[in-house]
């Protein structure tokens, strides 16, 4: 009964667009800021909150090396003319 319950509070979290589970590193990113907030550790807020920025970092190095191998397609092709 138990399992059936958390199946129907997942789909209407899903259908909310509510995400029922967490990241690695968004837990990461959990448990730096609790650390930090209790006085555990004396890190900068920027490497406290870092696991936030993972995933914009990849996708913006995703978009900077399409951008280099775009540019050296055009280079080459004028090349080529």
């Amino acid at each position: 009964m138990n399992g059936l319950k958390r199946e129907n509070a997942r789909e209407k979290l899903q259908s909310y667009g509510v995400a029922s589970e967490l990241s690695f590193l968004q837990c990461l990113a959990l448990l730096f800021i609790g650390l930090k907030l209790v006085g555990e550790i004396t890190w900068s807020w920027w490497w406290v909150l870092l696991p936030l920025w993972g995933p914009l970092a990849a996708v913006g190095a995703l978009f900077a090396m399409a951008g280099v191998l775009y540019l050296l397609a055009a280079r080459s092709d004028r090349k080529w003319r």
